[in-house]
């Protein structure tokens, strides 16, 4: 070969070589990417591939008629690399079809070039992907030689001498394995620049989705000119609501908010100290719908370590504010009266040991708040308690009233003397003259003591206490006699049925008490008994003391309840104290199978089983809901029958001779 057909290669392999780095630079620029997953896909690029490939054949270099030289070694090898196996297979045979087609003595030499150069393409693929190599210069140089080393079978096939041809080998073993190495770095940068992009979409959809979901959450972000980067649809339904517009990416925030002076003085505050590098947190209220409240999360965006923008977390915190001042109240106010507690009351204190004014402590305390408990249950009990705090508060200022205890409330009175004391208990005496829980008169006692000195506070709160406790010795006395016949009156209203059954039995219980020639005193106390024994009765559900037919286990167990609810009763009076263990024994049988304690024989107080004798007998011959009336000689014969088992037999005896 002489230096003329050399440099006349290079002309027409230069040409080869420019058009195809025009085409892969085409490809490498665009944001096309081919989906190898699909087979449309496979032969659609296998056409083109193929196309192009006739472009090369039709441009070579002629070297002997039928023997030509171009760069579609180049070509095809790096698309069985790179590309699927199906597309090397079309590009190859659009490929071999033309070369055929032109003829010449070099068209078997031109195939297995050709079938060369895809079958190493796609094995070195394999290879590569299998161990994992990553030097993409080495790849590239490597499916390039090895491709292009069939040019050293060529004068197996030609009548050529290898002096005639050592430019050729040149070309194809050292110029056409740095085009491939070129050409597949071009690829790869596209495939590596594609797989970025798609992954960098994939990310802003994933976090754009993420951030999209938040409901309690607005996102935004900006850059430094305060326009909008990227935004939430929650944050982007918050700005239509609350300025009715609708904004875009490239929106400037401070537009958008400038009629709205405190947020854009806020947002601007945050933003600006993000920008400068700072992670920042602010709270504000916003009263546009309402008072609400927002916490907002201020975080800079880095890009090459310079701040570029910021993101700005918005969290709409009204609820977890209602619920800390909720709290907050609890803490200090009782949730029953709704007025402060002890709590609020020991900080009270502090603060007004300090004060030089004098101050007034007047203890308040509810008489009868336990007998109404037991005998009407404990939403009687509440009542009660929400009737009284609603009746003093009527007489604070300035929340100087606490409930400090179960039935217990205090007033601090600044600029209050002894004098000025007095006449505000008998305000509250005012209060309560014509109040009533079922059918009860409300009474509060109340003890006054004075703070005299600075931090002396204290000593005034014990002298109220005390004061208190010295009026409720008489003042107790007298209510609670009031309330256990208020409670029996109710009672006998209700259902007159019980006055009348508690008169018979009163009588039967005489009579019995004067065989026995019991005292006066005794005689008193049976009838006392007569009346209260079933006061318990009060705090039974009407429904279950007036039902027609038979009890089931459940009700049974509550209407066994009323001698201890009588017990209870009972003894918050003094005066009552000595039938109260009667009261509560009424139901024991003789044999020790009565209830509530199983008292047996002499253990049951006498009084308690003389009334269970007069007690049933009356029963018996009364009417009752769930039974008719049992004639005086059936109620004798089934007495006669429990004698010695639920009746002491010594007063069975004494009861037969008395009816």
């Amino acid at each position: 070969m002489i230096i003329s057909d050399f440099l006349d290669i290079i002309g027409y392999l230069t040409a080869n070589v420019l058009m195809l780095f025009a085409v892969v630079v085409a490809y490498s620029i665009s944001n096309y990417e081919v989906r190898t997953e699909r087979l449309l896909s496979k032969i659609a690029i296998g056409l083109v591939i193929g196309s192009i490939g006739i472009i090369i054949l039709l441009n070579p270099f002629l070297y002997r008629e039928g023997i030509m030289f171009d760069t579609r070694t180049v070509l095809l090898s790096l698309t069985a690399f790179y590309f699927s196996i199906e597309t090397a297979i079309i590009a190859s045979l659009i490929t071999i079809g033309l070369r055929i087609h032109l003829g010449g003595s070099g068209v078997l030499f031109a195939i297995i070039i050709i079938l060369t150069s895809i079958i190493s393409g796609y094995i070195f693929k394999k290879i590569f992907k299998k161990y994992n190599f990553k030097n993409i210069f080495l790849k590239n140089l490597i499916v390039g030689i090895s491709a292009n080393i069939i040019i050293l079978l060529l004068p197996l096939f030609i009548n050529e001498t290898f002096n005639d041809l050592i430019g050729v080998f040149l070309i194809y073993l050292i110029l056409f394995p740095i085009i491939t190495v070129l050409l597949g770095y071009l690829v790869e940068h596209h495939k590596t620049r594609l797989l970025y992009n798609r992954l960098e979409n994939a990310q802003m959809k994933f976090l754009q989705s993420s951030i999209d979901n938040y409901k309690t959450l607005f996102v935004f972000a900006v850059d430094k000119s305060f326009n909008y980067l990227t935004f939430n649809m929650f944050y982007k339904e918050l700005m239509y609501n609350y300025y009715n517009q609708t904004i875009k990416v490239g929106d400037n925030l401070l537009k958008v908010v400038e009629k709205d002076e405190l947020t854009t003085k806020i947002l601007k505050e945050g933003i600006l100290k993000a920008l400068n590098g700072e992670v920042f947190n602010n709270e504000y209220n916003i009263d546009k719908f309402g008072t609400q409240s927002f916490k907002n999360h201020y975080y800079p965006i880095y890009e090459n370590n310079k701040v570029v923008g910021a993101t700005i977390y918005i969290t709409n915190i009204t609820d977890i504010r209602n619920y800390e001042q909720t709290i907050l109240r609890i803490s200090y106010y009782d949730a029953l009266t709704n007025i402060p507690n002890r709590r609020y009351f020991q900080e009270v204190v502090e603060k007004l040991n300090t004060n030089s004014e004098v101050v007034s402590v007047i203890t308040c305390d509810i008489n009868g708040l336990r007998i109404i408990n037991d005998a009407y249950g404990q939403s009687a009990g509440d009542e009660l308690l929400v009737t009284v705090a609603n009746e003093l508060i009527k007489l604070s200022d300035d929340n100087n009233l606490f409930r400090v205890g179960g039935d217990e409330f205090i007033y601090l009175i600044k600029d209050c003397n002894l004098d000025k004391a007095n006449d505000f208990v008998k305000e509250i005496d005012t209060l309560f003259k014509s109040k009533k829980i079922k059918g009860i008169n409300v009474s509060v006692s109340c003890g006054i003591g004075i703070m005299k000195n600075i931090g002396e506070l204290e000593s005034a709160i014990i002298e109220s206490e005390a004061n208190l406790n010295r009026n409720k010795v008489f003042e107790r006395l007298s209510h609670r006699s009031d309330y256990i016949k208020s409670i029996l009156q109710t009672m006998e209203e209700k259902n007159l049925r019980e006055k009348d059954h508690s008169e018979r039995v009163a009588r039967i219980c005489n009579k019995i008490g004067q065989k026995l020639k019991m005292s006066r005193h005794e005689i008193n106390l049976l009838e006392a008994i007569a009346f209260l024994h079933d006061i318990g009765k009060i705090a039974i559900d009407e429904a279950i003391l007036n039902k027609p037919g038979k009890l089931n286990d459940e009700e049974w167990e509550i209407i066994k309840t009323h001698p201890e609810i009588g017990y209870r009763i009972i003894s918050h009076a003094p005066e009552y104290a000595e039938i109260a263990e009667d009261i509560l024994s009424h139901h024991e049988r003789y044999d020790g199978t009565g209830y509530p304690r199983g008292l047996k024989g002499d253990e049951i107080p006498i009084r308690a089983r003389i009334i269970a004798i007069a007690d049933a007998y009356d029963a018996m011959i009364s009417n009752r809901p769930y039974r008719k009336a049992l004639t005086k000689e059936e109620a004798i014969e089934e007495i006669k029958k429990c004698s010695g088992t639920q009746f002491d037999p010594k007063l069975v005896e004494i009861f037969l001779k008395i009816v």
